[in-house]
């Protein structure tokens, strides 16, 4: 999960979060079961305004498990880092919205935990929370860390299933097929799992 910088929010979502959000919350007031979708603007959905920046701010990847181009699978997939279904009143929060891939979001669900780490936090760096065991490919809490720390890379890594659906298997195999093509870290924002190749080459 690397760190993300967030990027500043489209024209157009400044310009209509407040309305929506507070659209939200009275359809919430009067129909508590309500059902979310996003709303419109000019004909345009609003996750259809968000997802362009969102993915460049990934990079087009998953902003948790790095799958790569994350558009390809899941082509409309927004995450709520705060799920609505728990913090309606962030449901068009922009600092709540991450490109995310179904399987992580899938995992996650309604799920929340105040120890989730969230990657565009100032104070989050991958090589300072998690480690890999490059034999197998699994993720792991950083064991230097003390124990409050640890138990929040392990809650984020067991509620984005980060060691799930296949993920360590996969991360070997690119590792070892960028090594034999012999690619350089110029091309990185290219490859699934980057976190995973950085710190393979002592780069976290």
């Amino acid at each position: 999960m690397r760190r993300l910088e967030r990027s500043k929010a489209p024209d157009l979502w400044l310009e209509n979060e407040a309305r929506w959000q507070e659209q939200w919350n009275s359809l919430r007031q009067t129909n508590p079961s309500a059902t979310f979708s996003w709303y419109r603007v000019g004909g345009v959905a609003a996750n259809h305004i968000a997802l362009p920046v969102l993915l460049q701010m990934s990079a087009h990847h998953c902003s948790f498990c790095e799958s790569f181009p994350v558009e390809v699978t899941s082509p409309e997939t927004i995450e709520h880092f705060r799920p609505k279904s728990g913090f309606p009143e962030l449901a068009y929060s922009w600092g709540n919205l991450f490109m995310a891939c179904t399987a992580c979001q899938g995992t996650k669900g309604d799920e929340w935990s105040d120890l989730l780490l969230k990657p565009d936090e100032v104070s989050y760096r991958f090589d300072v929370f998690f480690t890999y065991d490059f034999e197998s490919g699994e993720m792991m809490p950083n064991q230097f860390l003390d124990v409050a720390l640890q138990a929040r890379a392990q809650e984020t890594i067991k509620m984005y299933g980060l060691n799930e659906c296949g993920r360590p298997r996969h991360r070997v195999k690119i590792l070892r097929d960028w090594k034999r093509a012999q690619k350089d870290l110029s091309e990185i924002d290219d490859e699934p799992y980057r976190s995973y190749i950085e710190a393979s080459l002592g780069c976290r």
